[in-house]
């Protein structure tokens, strides 16, 4: 590729190769900067897998500003060339610097730095999963920065470009669980971190062997190797650091950092340099069948070193030795093989028995998971206890907590949950609003649209109340009224009653008229009425009960008024936010809260005219977005969108249409552009 070309840039010549890719170092023309411009291998173009995680890894790093984590300037297809600009790291990388020996307090340094980028990017959602010397480069003022995401994985979606079950990394780095294609979390990374400190201070790998799967079944089942007497001092921190079980490590970057500052503080002083002359001692002194260290059975405990007995062959006469030479050695091969074959059956019998539990974990997950949806699909979220999509769903986190299908689940539930409960309160049926609340309080307790919900059953339960005091202060007007009117017939001279009137037959009118006014939620003409009528025939019977109901519209009108300006007031805030609307991920959950809000809003008062028009105005929103991630050909990001718009239902079809609309673009495109 001495003849490589890509708008934009003057490539100056190759700096190193991989399997996967070329980097080659290059003048960026607009800015005039020398970059890193990593090319994908053109051997890997037959498979539109390769390019998608080629680029894959260039959006991850560029949603990762870190000061240890290497920047990415741009990224994008020409022809057939696929590639990433990169920040220019002209001072080697780790595994240089470990062949020429690194002060401690560098190595002290390193670590620490790559924990604070680790711990950066898990919370970011992002693992690396191959944290390595050669992934690890430094810049010209020596500070170290992490490199190569290229087999990175979220921790936060379903969307994977490895399969489920499948082992990726380097061996002599992989953590045990990842050894054994298990779930993964920060913790991997940081075990391989602390491979990286071992070989720092010993000058190899704690675990090696002839084969990857050799490699694998010492991180899963081996001791942690025991450092040389004169590094003893780091033994608890490398058996922490090490363990088996993620559990019994260090659980965090800066926990890590944390223990280092204290190992550091309390050194003797007498390890000053890790050097290369000593990695060569040590490699010197296992070949010669002295090992640098014994191991230990656990973490803490403080057992014997296991001893060896060594012996020496008898001298025997020439005679002797000829007649049994054919004997031993038959012996001798015989024990070698016998050996070989433990070994190898040892092997396969720990992998057998690692592929049985992983399998079994897999079939009761995958079970647990259908039988969740099947909840789902039927009702029953969080009730009857002990046959819910609830549990299920809790279940498998016990067993894999990072499955990403299962959390989304309790989402979900919960999200269905205050929806229940929002169809309860619009029907007025307050038994299953609570119900619905209670649960999605003990599930998702910071959902932003569970405090709206709560507020709109408060406000039901307040109204309810008011037409229960409205009734009450009728029945007991009328009460009076007919005690009054009883009283004054008894008293008054027996004579012809005479006709109502005129007066009352207004009242009736102005009463009628009054009632139908508040229905048709004319509050203000309905209010000027109702004064003319008190006016005329003050005692009128009716006058409390339409005082009442003109009262209660009114409430009912500004509660959702408020619960409207406050949906607004989310959606003008995030557009507000730095950057482009739409580009995060904050802006899903505020479209979506809002929404949420807004039919909270229609609960409290199900005639607001502002419900409809704040609907078009969301779905407003949504297609805005949709459009501009298209355009941009994030068909990823475009399709999420659309698929919670369509299940928001509103009022008109115009989400149907950008759905088809998005799904023929996506067809049409056959390879992703694109700068970042």
């Amino acid at each position: 590729m001495s003849d490589l070309k890509i708008d934009g840039y003057k490539i100056l010549g190759p700096l190193g190769q991989g399997g996967m890719a070329t980097v080659y170092l290059a003048v960026q023309e607009n800015f005039d900067r020398e970059v890193a411009l990593k090319v994908m291998s053109h051997k890997l173009l037959a498979d539109p897998s390769f390019g998608d995680r080629f680029l894959r890894e260039a959006k991850i790093v560029a949603q990762l500003s870190h000061q240890h984590i290497v920047p990415v300037y741009d990224v994008g297809a020409q022809d057939d060339n696929h590639y990433i600009a990169m920040e220019k790291l002209p001072n080697g990388d780790l595994e240089d610097k470990l062949k020429e020996g690194l002060p401690l307090t560098d190595c002290f340094v390193v670590i620490k730095q790559m924990a604070m980028a680790l711990d950066y990017a898990v919370g970011k959602g992002y693992i690396h999963r191959d944290i390595k010397p050669e992934n690890i480069l430094f810049r010209e003022d020596g500070s170290a920065v992490l490199s190569d995401f290229g087999i990175a994985r979220s921790t936060t979606t379903d969307s994977q470009m490895t399969q489920a079950g499948t082992v990726v990394g380097t061996p002599h780095y992989m953590a045990p669980e990842q050894a054994q294609g298990l779930e993964l979390d920060g913790r991997a990374d940081l075990y391989a971190l602390g491979v990286i400190f071992y070989e720092m201070l010993s000058g190899h790998v704690p675990f090696d062997a002839e084969s990857a799967v050799s490699i694998g079944i010492k991180h899963i089942t081996e001791p942690v190797p025991t450092l040389d007497p004169d590094l003893a001092e780091f033994q608890d921190f490398v058996d922490t650091v090490l363990a088996k079980d993620p559990d019994d490590r260090y659980q965090t970057g800066a926990e890590l950092i944390a223990a280092l500052n204290d190992l550091e503080n309390n050194l003797k002083g007498g390890t000053q340099v890790i050097s290369a002359e000593h990695a060569k001692k040590l490699a010197a002194a296992v070949k010669a069948g002295k090992k640098p260290g014994q191991t230990r059975v656990r973490r803490g405990t403080k057992s014997a070193p296991i001893q060896q007995a060594s012996s020496k062959m008898p001298i025997i006469v020439i005679a002797v030795i000829l007649t049994g030479l054919l004997g031993v050695g038959g012996w001798y091969v015989y024990e070698q093989q016998q050996a070989e074959q433990f070994e190898l059956a040892k092997q396969q019998t720990i992998e057998a028995e690692i592929a049985r539990k992983r399998a079994l974990q897999e079939g009761k997950v995958s079970e647990l998971l259908a039988a969740a949806k099947q909840d789902i699909d039927e009702g029953r979220l969080a009730q009857p206890s002990g046959n819910n999509a609830v549990e299920k769903f809790q279940q498998v986190l016990s067993m894999s907590p990072n499955n990403t299908i299962a959390k989304r689940g309790l989402v979900s539930a919960g999200d269905k949950l205050i929806l229940m409960a929002d169809k309860a309160i619009a029907a007025k049926d307050t038994k299953a609003a609570q119900k619905h609340l209670k649960a999605a309080q003990a599930l998702a307790p910071n959902n932003i649209s569970l405090d709206v919900t709560r507020r709109a059953f408060t406000g039901l339960l307040d109204e309810i109340d008011a037409d229960k005091k409205s009734a009450q202060l009728a029945k007991a007007q009328r009460t009076a009224d007919q005690k009054r009117l009883a009283a004054q017939r008894a008293s008054a001279p027996k004579q012809v009653i005479a006709p109502r009137p005129t007066v009352g037959k207004n009242s009736a009118v102005y009463a009628r008229e009054v009632a139908s006014l508040i229905r048709q939620r004319e509050y203000d003409k309905a209010d000027t009425d109702l004064k003319k009528l008190k006016k005329t025939d003050p005692n009128y019977v009716e006058i409390p009960l339409l005082e009442n109901q003109l009262f209660s519209g009114l409430d009912r009108l500004d509660q959702s008024n408020s619960v409207l300006d406050e949906a607004q007031s989310l959606v003008d805030t995030e557009y507000k936010k730095p950057g482009v609307f739409g580009s995060n991920r904050s802006t899903l959950g505020a479209l979506k809260a809002t929404y949420t809000m807004i039919q909270a809003a229609r609960g409290i008062d199900p005639g607001n005219p502002r419900v409809s028009k704040q609907l078009l105005s969301l779905e407003d929103k949504y297609i805005v977005v949709v459009e501009m991630h298209s355009n941009n050909k994030d068909y990823g990001d475009a399709e999420e969108f659309l698929k919670d718009a369509i299940k928001m239902r509103f009022p008109d079809d115009r989400i149907e249409k950008l759905q088809d609309k998005v799904k023929a673009m996506k067809f049409k495109s056959t390879r992703p552009t694109g700068i970042f």
